[in-house]
């Protein structure tokens, strides 16, 4: 059985969207159709720029995703570029955790920062 979700018409968030598989969807979202894409990311790569230039469809909107003020933003802008709450949000964006756990012993300082 396969499905198919879609973008036709929508309006994306995607994080992380800057470089990498992130640049790879909405290039290819945009191409599919979508109505509008708001790209989140701290900062756009040489590819991602010129992926975006000349583009109606497409907005970048500075985003760091572990801020809430920031992540606030990025929907009041989409909403007020597009006019309307997006319809599809796609998280590329990671938030980096040690791989390490002090689970059985008594909390470490270093920890508590993440």
């Amino acid at each position: 059985m396969s499905w198919a979700i879609s973008v036709q018409n929508k309006i994306i968030v995607v994080t992380g969207g800057g470089s990498g598989i992130g640049l790879s969807y909405y290039i290819l979202a945009a191409r599919k159709g979508a109505k509008a894409i708001s790209i989140a990311s701290i900062s756009l790569t040489d590819d991602a720029n010129l992926a975006i230039k000349d583009q109606t469809v497409i907005e970048f909107v500075q985003c760091d995703v572990t801020k809430w003020s920031d992540l606030q933003n990025l929907i009041d802008v989409t909403i007020i570029k597009f006019g309307d709450v997006p319809d599809v949000y796609v998280a590329f964006a990671g938030v980096f955790e040690p791989t390490y756990s002090n689970f059985w012993d008594a909390p470490d300082p270093l920890e508590s920062k993440y």
